[in-house]
């Protein structure tokens, strides 16, 4: 009996961890979805059942914009599979310099991080960003408030 109830036991902890972070926030779309609701007049929420998706199904612009994003979604899978077999192909050849042509290939795949790096080094640096005058700004405005809501409670 333990051993069919311990993997359920082992998965229990991921299972609510994916209902709040996953399953919940599909669940309240969709009912905010089957809802009318007026930005300026937040209590004023009426259900409406399926009447927004007709809506939606309706629209001229829904329609033209699924068959963009549909024409581009099969554009750049279908080039990109190409391109990417043709690649794979040209550095698969063995000629003089190959390492030269794989170093190339793999120098957009490594780039990346470095560059971001050096970015937030600038970021956290005093003498170069903002971002820390902004962080010092902050927290002194916010002291001020505590200082001022203590000053009120004596």
């Amino acid at each position: 009996m333990k051993k069919k109830i311990l993997p359920y036991l082992l998965l229990a902890p991921m299972i609510l961890i994916m209902g709040v972070l996953v399953f919940y926030p599909i669940a309240a779309t969709f009912s905010y979805s089957l809802k009318k609701w007026k930005l300026t007049a937040p209590g004023d929420i009426r259900f409406i059942g399926f009447d927004n998706y007709k809506n939606i199904l309706k629209s001229e612009s829904f329609w033209y914009s699924l068959q963009n994003t549909l024409f581009l979604l099969v554009l750049v899978v279908v080039a990109t599979s190409i391109l990417g077999v043709l690649v794979s192909l040209f550095l698969n050849i063995q000629v003089k310099g190959a390492g030269i042509l794989l170093a190339i290939a793999v120098l957009p795949w490594a780039l990346p991080p470095y560059v971001n790096g050096i970015l937030w080094k600038f970021v956290f640096i005093g003498g170069y960003s903002s971002l820390i005058t902004v962080r010092v700004v902050k927290l002194l405005y916010l002291l001020r408030w505590r200082m001022y809501d203590f000053r009120l409670s004596v």
